[in-house]
């Protein structure tokens, strides 16, 4: 599986998801479980921004994920774009603690879309001046 090659490559340890949890188990039962093992989630689902039972599983056990922005991109595509992902992925690892939910765009960009106060793009909206 290319993703995982460029993990190896990479030196990252991972675990599969099918190893400790059968196929379709609910999120709110495998969430909790990996995030109180400090494993980072690393997932195609992009669903995972308009559920908020997902996002809260993660911020309330402190979690960190990485999603994809599409879930339609090839294994290739997927590849290709974690291998330019990954070292602004380790940088944010490191900078920020959890919680926290982050972006994966086709370019390789990394964004905050999370952290233990919330939606990062609500926290924006919220500080800027209303205008009269």
């Amino acid at each position: 599986m290319p993703l995982l090659t460029v993990l190896d490559n990479a030196g990252v340890p991972y675990e599969l998801h099918k190893t400790h949890f059968p196929q379709g188990e609910l999120d709110t039962t495998w969430l909790p479980h990996v995030c109180s093992k400090g494993w980072t989630i690393l997932t195609k689902d992009k669903g995972i921004r308009y559920s908020r039972l997902e996002i809260d599983a993660i911020i309330q056990n402190n979690g960190r994920e990485f999603y994809f922005r599409s879930g339609n991109w090839d294994k290739a595509k997927m590849a290709d774009v974690l291998s330019k992902a990954l070292p602004k992925m380790k940088r944010m690892f490191k900078k920020i603690a959890p919680p926290f939910l982050a972006s994966i765009t086709e370019s390789g960009e990394v964004h905050l879309r999370y952290d233990k106060k919330g939606s990062i793009h609500e926290q924006k909206r919220k500080s800027k001046p209303q205008s009269e």
